[in-house]
C-alpha cells in the first residue's frame, strides 16, 4: 500500500470514525507517533498530545499492567483513548456524551480493521511520514487481547493457572494452538466457560462475558 493510499485509508476511516461514534475529533497514534489527526489544531499541536498519551499507556506498562482503554475529563469534553498494542485511538466527546461502551468497541473495531495501514507508519528523517514500501505485516488476531480478559473472569471462580489449563485445553482439541479467528472468539469463549462445572456459575460467567465481548467489539 502507498504512503497516499494509507493517509487516506486512515484518514477517512477517521472521519467515519467520529461520525460514527458521535465524536467532535480524533487521533490515531503508533507509539508516540502521530499517524492522522483531525483534532481543530496545528498538527505539531496535535504530536504533543499523542506523545502525552503515549507515556500515559506505558506508563502502566511499566508497572506490569496494560491500559486497554480508559476515558478522562477535561472542561466541557471527554477523551476515550483505546490501545491495542502499539496503536491507539483517542475520541474527543462532549462532555455529556453517555455511549461510551458503545464508542470503545466501535474503536476496537477501528483498529482491528486498519491495523496494517496504521503499522505502515514510520518516523522520516524531516519528518513524520507513511513508509513507501509495501511491506507484509501480521495483523494480529483479536484474542492476543483478549484472552488474559478470558482468563481474569474465569480466575473469578477457579484459579489462575486452572483457567489457564482450561482454555489451552480447549485450544488444543480444537488445533487451535495460535487461537481462533476474529469471528470465532465469543463462540470459543462460551465454550470454555461451559467447561466450569457449576451451572450457577456459568450463567454469572456468561453474562459478564457478554459485556466484555461487547467492549472488545466481539459480541
Amino acid at each position: 500500500m502507498s504512503r497516499f493510499a494509507s493517509e487516506l485509508n486512515v484518514g477517512h476511516a477517521l472521519v467515519s470514525l467520529c461520525q460514527e461514534s458521535g465524536a467532535r475529533s480524533g487521533i490515531v497514534q503508533r507509539g508516540a507517533e502521530l499517524v492522522e489527526s483531525n483534532l481543530p489544531m496545528a498538527e505539531v499541536r496535535a504530536s504533543d498530545i499523542a506523545g502525552v498519551i503515549h507515556e500515559m499507556v506505558t506508563s502502566y506498562q511499566e508497572v506490569g499492567r496494560i491500559l486497554e482503554s480508559a476515558f478522562f475529563g477535561f472542561g466541557e469534553n471527554l477523551i476515550l483513548v483505546v490501545s491495542e498494542g502499539e496503536v491507539c485511538v483517542s475520541l474527543i466527546f462532549p462532555a455529556a456524551h453517555s455511549e461510551l461502551v458503545e464508542a470503545t468497541a466501535t474503536c476496537r473495531r477501528f483498529l482491528r480493521d486498519h491495523r496494517a495501514s496504521i503499522l505502515l507508519f514510520r518516523s522520516g528523517g524531516a519528518g513524520n511520514e507513511l513508509s513507501q514500501a509495501t511491506p507484509e505485516v501480521k495483523v494480529a488476531k483479536a484474542w492476543e487481547t483478549f484472552q488474559p480478559k478470558l482468563k481474569a473472569l474465569l480466575s473469578r471462580v477457579i484459579s489462575g493457572s486452572q483457567a489457564e489449563r482450561m482454555i489451552h485445553n480447549l485450544l488444543a482439541s480444537k488445533n487451535l494452538s495460535d487461537g481462533p479467528e476474529d469471528a470465532d472468539v465469543s463462540t470459543i469463549s462460551r465454550e470454555v466457560i461451559m467447561k466450569v462445572g457449576h451451572r450457577g456459575k456459568q450463567q454469572a460467567l456468561l453474562a459478564e462475558l457478554k459485556d466484555i465481548l461487547a467492549e472488545a467489539g466481539l459480541s
